[in-house]
């Protein structure tokens, strides 16, 4: 894999992590440095581990799963997709004030959320035999 090749997934797979980052600076505009340099840390280091754990997890089950992994895929990515929508139709905000959007449990789960293709990435790249 060439280095622009990299990059350019690199740089694909982080705008969803740069999106949410935006969200949450629109919606709360009073954070804080200090949180908004926990968010870029917790966004970065989930986006550098989860290609290499899936990468990982992909070399692992390449043999075992490789007849059905496309469906693997679509069904993680449609109960996400799925959770997504009816989140946006319910219309609760999750965070009634700033001080509960600055816990930690919030971060880390913005962190997962949008790394999650950054994980099918890695499981992709041990199918493809990229790395």
């Amino acid at each position: 894999m060439s280095l622009v090749l990299v990059f350019i997934v690199a740089f694909s797979l982080a705008m969803d992590a740069f999106a949410v980052s935006v969200g949450l600076g629109i919606k709360h505009p009073d954070y804080r440095t200090t949180y908004a340099l926990k968010v870029a840390f917790m966004f970065g280091l989930f986006q550098a581990i989860m290609p290499v754990v899936g990468w990982y997890l992909g070399d692992q089950f390449v043999m075992s799963i490789s007849s059905y992994d496309h469906w693997v895929a679509f069904i993680i990515l449609a109960v996400i997709g799925i959770k997504m929508i009816y989140e946006g139709i319910k219309g609760t905000d999750e965070c009634k004030n700033a001080r509960e959007c600055e816990s930690m449990k919030v971060l880390l789960l913005l962190s997962l959320a949008t790394s999650i293709d950054a994980l099918a990435a890695g499981f992709s790249f041990a199918f493809l035999h990229l790395l």
